[in-house]
């Protein structure tokens, strides 16, 4: 009997050993998981009841939806995402492929498959999700996409190429400013333009930049050199931090003055597909005048 007993105990001590702790990459993975299938049936009660109350979010870099990143909080979240995304999309899912655990980081890679409403154009590029969890709450998204097929599905017509934008688009203003013609220069102006230059006050509307441009042509006769320092595309508008010489020649006494120092583009592409010159600031590297 003795042996009989302890022969009971061994298997049971055995049994006890042989039991597992639950793997910790299962459990997170199958928390995002969860909030996928929740996202995918429209049930956003059990997608935000997932996130941790202070969860930072971030989207990727140049994503529509980048600028205010991170979104602290669900209710910034909810807000400044997942609002827009039901207001300006017709469509929009998260089809995931695959997934990588690693403690308490769990990486989705997949692919969005969606449509904008006021162009029509679909999307499907690829996506990396990074999140992380903390007792089963999610703190943390990182999004990682390709935000060049996302930005030309909101542009209308065919995607703009951001180097072809930077290097044709400056080359044609500095082209119109050298020309000294107020009317070529006028015409790579938006109509709301702003131009602010250095020591005088804000020049704004295409009528008060012709009327500045024609006394400033007037007065001298100019060559400018700009050369782009970072240049950002972001649908139609495109961004870009410059630095500029000039040479200025007085048209009545022929003296000569130089300039040079830093500026600001911001281009915008019109429903005729050109871009011009939304606002223009620059500021001189020299010191006051006396």
């Amino acid at each position: 009997m003795r042996n009989i007993l302890l022969s009971i105990g061994l298997i049971g001590l055995t049994a006890c050993n042989t039991m597992q702790a639950p793997d910790p990459n299962e459990l997170n993975q199958a928390v995002v998981k969860q909030i996928y299938t929740d996202f995918a049936s429209g049930n956003m009660d059990g997608f935000t009841a997932a996130l941790a109350p202070d969860i930072v979010w971030n989207e990727a870099d140049h994503n529509p939806y980048f600028p205010d990143s991170p979104y602290l909080g669900v209710d910034a979240v909810m807000s400044g995402v997942f609002a827009p995304l039901g207001e300006e999309w017709t469509s929009f899912s998260v089809i995931p492929e695959s997934y990588v655990a690693d403690g308490n980081t769990v990486a989705m890679f997949g692919r969005y498959d969606a449509k904008y409403k006021a162009t029509g154009k679909t999307m499907n590029p690829q996506v990396v999700h990074v999140w992380t969890i903390k007792n089963g709450k999610l703190t943390a998204f990182q999004q990682y996409a390709d935000t060049y097929a996302m930005n030309e599905v909101l542009t209308p017509g065919s995607a703009a190429n951001p180097k072809k934008v930077e290097t044709e688009t400056l080359r044609n203003y500095v082209a119109a400013i050298n020309s000294n013609d107020p009317d070529s220069i006028i015409a790579m102006m938006t109509e709301d333009v702003v131009l602010q230059a250095p020591h005088g006050s804000e020049i704004v509307g295409k009528a008060a930049a012709r009327e500045w441009l024609a006394g400033y042509v007037g007065a001298f006769s100019s060559v400018w050199e700009k050369t782009a320092l970072d240049f950002t595309l972001s649908g139609d508008w495109a961004f870009e931090r410059y630095a500029y010489k000039s040479t200025n020649t007085n048209r009545s006494t022929g003296e000569v003055t130089e300039d040079e120092g830093k500026g600001l583009n911001i281009y915008r592409r019109g429903t005729d597909g050109k871009w011009r010159v939304s606002r223009d600031s620059w500021s001189t590297d020299l010191p006051l005048p006396k």
